[in-house]
C-alpha cells in the first residue's frame, strides 16, 4: 500500500505552498477552470479516497425449479460511490461553522465534475449523496462525504482530436463504447446527403449542402445538429442512430461523401 506524507493541519494549511495530497479533490467549473478543496478551505485536507478501484458487474439472475444455482440474464455496471475522507482544523466555533458553510457550498451542485490530483486527465461527474457526522465538541475533526456518480466511468477532461477525410481507423485505447463529443464536417463538394457510419451504427443528414457549408453534429449533455452555425433538427434521417451512436477502439469511422471532418472525442475509462 502506498504511503503518503502527512502534514500537520497548522496555521498554513498544507505546509510547502506546492504540496496536495495525492488524493486532494478538484472541482471542476463550467468555464474549465479547477481548483482543489485545500486551496479554498484554510484547514481542510484530503485523507483518503476510497471507491475509484475494480467495479463488479450487478448480474441480473433467475433461479429455475430443479436447476442449480441460477440462469443468468444479464450483468452491467452499477453507479460508482467515491468516498472522501477529510480532516477539517478550526480555532474555534464560529470558524468551525464558516468553514463547513463554505464546504456545503463548494459541493452544493446536484451534479458537477471533478477528478484527483493523482489523476489529472480523467474526470468523473457526480453528486454529494451521504455524508458522516463529525464527532461532536471537536474543533479538529475526521469525516467523509460520499458522492455517488450515476455513470461509472471516467473520462477524459480534454478530447481527442481527429482530422480525416473520409474514414479513421481509432487505434487509441477506446476499451468502452463512447459517444463522441461532436463531429464537424465541411464539405468539399455539393451533396443531398450525408452519410457517418462505424460499421455498425449509421447517422444519415439530408438536405441542401453546398461546397464549404459546414455541418456540426453535437453529442452528450447538449445534443445539437446544426447547419453553418444554425441548429437544424430536420436534417436528420429519423432511421439514424444517432441517439446510441458511439466508437470504440478498433471501428473504422467513415464519412461520404469525403469531406474536410474534424472528431473529437473524450474516451471513457473505469
Amino acid at each position: 500500500m502506498k504511503q503518503y506524507e502527512f502534514h500537520d493541519l497548522d496555521i498554513n494549511t498544507r505546509g510547502a505552498p506546492s504540496w496536495l495530497p495525492p488524493e486532494a479533490l478538484y472541482i471542476r467549473y463550467p468555464n474549465g477552470t479547477a481548483q482543489p478543496i485545500e486551496d479554498l478551505i484554510d484547514g481542510y485536507q484530503t485523507l483518503t479516497v476510497t471507491g475509484r478501484e475494480l467495479l463488479p458487474y450487478t448480474v441480473n439472475s433467475a433461479e429455475v425449479s430443479g436447476m442449480d444455482g441460477t440462469v443468468f440474464r444479464e450483468a452491467n455496471y452499477p453507479s460508482r460511490e467515491i468516498v472522501v475522507k477529510y480532516q477539517l482544523l478550526s480555532k474555534d466555533e464560529i470558524e468551525f461553522r464558516a468553514k463547513f458553510e463554505r464546504l456545503n457550498y463548494l459541493l452544493k451542485n446536484k451534479e458537477f465534475n471533478f477528478y484527483f490530483y493523482d489523476d489529472p486527465l480523467f474526470e468523473y461527474k457526480g453528486t454529494v449523496s451521504a455524508s458522516d457526522t463529525p464527532d461532536a465538541g471537536k474543533l479538529n475533526v475526521v469525516s467523509t462525504f460520499t458522492i455517488t456518480c450515476s455513470s461509472p466511468f471516467k473520462r477524459l477532461i480534454h478530447p481527442t482530436v481527429y482530422n480525416f477525410s473520409d474514414r479513421c481507423l481509432f487505434t487509441e485505447p477506446i476499451y468502452w463504447a463512447t459517444e463522441p463529443d461532436s463531429i464537424e464536417i465541411t464539405m468539399n463538394q455539393a451533396t443531398t446527403s450525408v452519410v457517418i457510419s462505424n460499421g455498425t451504427q449509421t447517422i444519415k443528414v439530408t438536405g441542401s449542402f453546398r461546397v464549404g457549408d459546414k455541418l456540426l453534429l453535437s453529442f452528450g449533455d447538449n445534443p445539437d445538429i446544426q447547419l453553418n452555425d444554425q441548429t437544424n433538427w430536420s436534417l436528420l434521417d429519423l432511421m439514424s442512430d444517432y441517439e446510441n451512436f458511439t466508437l470504440e477502439q478498433g471501428q473504422t469511422l467513415t464519412v461520404s461523401p469525403s469531406s474536410n471532418v474534424v472528431l473529437k472525442i473524450r474516451r471513457k475509462s473505469l
